[in-house]
């Protein structure tokens, strides 16, 4: 073969990588950045719904404490946050949110 279509196919080869490469690396960096991007949502949903269900449970455990329970409300908002729980936390956070409930309620 021709030694001068040899370094021209090298030539179009090298520049066509060269081309490639920049483009490559821009899709790693915008994937790598948007699946960063949510896991912070999905940590910062978790920690709001652990907060809703902390101070919920709370609150319902110190009227339970305090006194009968008057109203169904209450139980109702926490067996809410509970069971959007169940739609994102683990397996413990999952049966120590349910021991806690099944305490309040025997109060």
């Amino acid at each position: 073969m021709n030694p001068a279509i040899l370094s021209a196919l090298a030539a179009l080869d090298g520049s066509s990588v060269g081309a490639l490469a920049p483009a490559l690396s821009n899709y790693v960096f915008r994937r790598s950045l948007a699946q960063r991007e949510l896991l912070n949502r999905q940590i910062a949903q978790r920690e709001t719904l652990y907060s809703d269900f902390i101070k919920e449970s709370s609150q319902a455990f110190a009227d339970a404490m305090t006194h009968s329970l008057e109203s169904l409300d209450e139980l109702v908002s926490l067996y809410s946050l509970l069971s959007r729980s169940r739609l994102v936390a683990s397996k413990p956070v999952l049966h120590a949110a349910e021991a806690f409930v099944k305490e309040i309620v025997e109060h």
